[in-house]
């Protein structure tokens, strides 16, 4: 029995077989450490580190004084509807596509600090397009004719034979760095992308050799090319 808490060792283990078990166990970081910011978005644990060491910058607790301009009136919202599950073609492109503006967001969010925080004449890692992940430092100081140059080459490798799953990674990558307006010939090159994604879904659904994350990211391209980019027309085709 313990005494100082009141219940046995045996009703100690039922209470803590009541509380939730972390789903995603991510290990204690130091933060005061800096994050890895490359690693920032194809990282999950580095990505938890970041943000770790942004929250450590801010108080614990904010307050508003009571009475003061900041106060602000809230609404409840009944709780009445449970969601619905995104089942219809329709809603599945709805959710891609504000899932695709948050990435956007966020992405826009570290290239500012890694901006601020590189030095115009520092030399950055070389890196080989398409070949391995694409590193964020890298992909936000691109120009945007580089960006065009980096698109005309991705629809080289949207063929059967040089298709590999590097080339998704940069072209997601590519689809989040580009930042309007969208001119007419890079317009041209996402939709070439975008047909290409399709019919190597097609293929892939014949042979049967592609994963089902890779045909996944097939439609994924289809859908943000024709979303995000005004290229609506795709998804009648």
């Amino acid at each position: 029995m313990d005494v100082e808490k009141g219940y046995s060792s045996s009703d100690a283990e039922d209470l803590k077989s009541e509380f939730l078990t972390q789903a995603f166990p991510v290990p204690d970081s130091d933060v005061t450490a800096s994050p890895d910011i490359d690693k920032a978005l194809t990282n999950p644990e580095e990505y938890i580190k970041y943000v770790r060491c942004e929250a450590a910058r801010y108080p614990d607790v904010f307050y508003t004084p009571v009475g003061s301009q900041g106060d602000a009136e809230f609404t409840e919202v009944p709780d009445s509807k449970p969601l619905k599950p995104v089942s219809s073609s329709p809603d599945r492109i709805t959710f891609c596509s504000v899932w695709f503006a948050e990435v956007v967001q966020e992405y826009q969010c570290l290239k500012r600090i890694l901006l601020e925080r590189t030095d115009k004449g520092s030399e950055l890692k070389k890196v080989t397009p398409f070949e391995g992940s694409p590193l964020l430092s890298w992909i936000a100081l691109r120009t945007r004719a580089e960006l065009y140059r980096l698109l005309e080459e991705a629809v080289l490798h949207c063929t059967k034979k040089r298709w590999n799953v590097n080339v998704g990674r940069w072209i997601f990558a590519l689809l989040v760095a580009l930042e309007p307006p969208i001119d007419p010939d890079m317009c041209h090159l996402l939709r070439a992308i975008a047909k290409r994604c399709r019919k190597l879904k097609k293929d892939s659904n014949h042979a049967e050799e592609q994963s089902k994350s890779t045909t996944n990211f097939f439609d994924l391209c289809v859908h943000l090319v024709a979303k995000s980019f005004g290229q609506a027309d795709l998804l009648e085709q």
